[in-house]
Parts: structure tokens; sequence; C-alpha cells
């Protein structure tokens, strides 16, 4: 059961992130911000509001009729050469979430297959370490460096592996 005092600094703490959003950030909300995202909450990269202050009346300048100049509408800025293309649906399956008991099969079968993306990366046919890569990943227990390799084989074949990365 929350204590009454508890309720009262939790809605205090609401309050001032509602006001300013970006303390969600500070290093004494850490277990809070972690806590938030662990259900699905996405915290938001807001700056912080200026906070209203009282000033005094100031007086009104003379009217000094002024001609408003038009402005320019903003042209387009041209694409970044570097920037690679989206790539095109459907993308591949990143595999089963989670950490899983593979069998001895599957951890074969998962070590020939990056054993087979390791000799075509060699070779240099990035397209075909790729392919081998993604057919390990389907088994599960993708590790990081598999994620890695496969990162840098599909951006050195001008893909944005935006599969694993969402939009």
């Amino acid at each position: 059961m929350v204590e009454a005092a508890e309720a009262q600094v939790l809605e205090a703490l609401v309050a001032k992130l509602k006001e300013d959003p970006s303390l969600i950030y500070d290093p004494k909300l850490a277990v809070f911000k972690d806590f938030i995202l662990s259900w699905g909450a996405k915290a938001p990269e807001a700056k912080p509001q200026p906070k209203p202050q009282a000033k005094a009346p100031e007086p009104e300048p003379a009217k000094v009729e002024e001609e408003e100049e038009e402005e320019e509408p903003e042209e387009p800025e041209d694409p970044d050469p570097d920037r690679l293309e989206k790539d095109p649906e459907p993308y591949p399956s990143p595999g089963p979430a989670g950490e899983l008991d593979l069998t001895d099969d599957q951890l074969d079968k998962q070590g020939e297959l990056k054993q087979a993306a390791a000799e075509a990366l060699e070779d240099g046919d990035l397209a075909k370490a790729v392919e081998k890569m993604t057919q390990a990943f389907e088994i599960g227990n993708v590790s990081a460096m598999m994620y890695t390799q496969h990162w840098r084989c599909s951006a050195s074949l001008g893909k944005t592996s935006r599969q694993f990365h969402g939009p």
C-alpha cells in the first residue's frame, strides 16, 4: 500500500516532469526512467519550457508603421548524398526474441551458417554473407557480434539494415 506522503511526492514529481520533460534524464531519476520505459512508455526528447515570470507592464511604444517584409519560402534541403535509401520491404526476420535453450543440432546449424557467412565475407560476397547471417538469426540467441557483422555487410551493400532498427 502506498502512503499518502509517498503519493504526494510522486504527484509533485509528475507535475515537475510535465513542466520540464527533460528532467527525466537527470541521473537521480534513472531508476524512475528505467521503470516507466520497462512498461513501454516513451521518454520525450523535450527542451525545458521557460517558466512564466510576472513582469511589470511595459509602456506601449509609439506606433510606427513599418512595412512588413515578406518572408521568402524556405527552399527544400538538398538530400544528403551519403544518406542510404530506405530498404524495400519485406524485411528479414530478426529471429526469436530472448534467450532460448538451443539444441545441439540448432547450435551446430547456427555455427555452420556463421562459418558460411564468414567465408562469404572473406570471398567478398557480401550479399551471401548477409543471407547466411539472417538464416543464423532465425535460429535464435543472436549476439551483438552477429548484429554488428550483419549491419557492416548490409551497410557495405548500401542497405540501411532498417529491419532490425525500426523505421
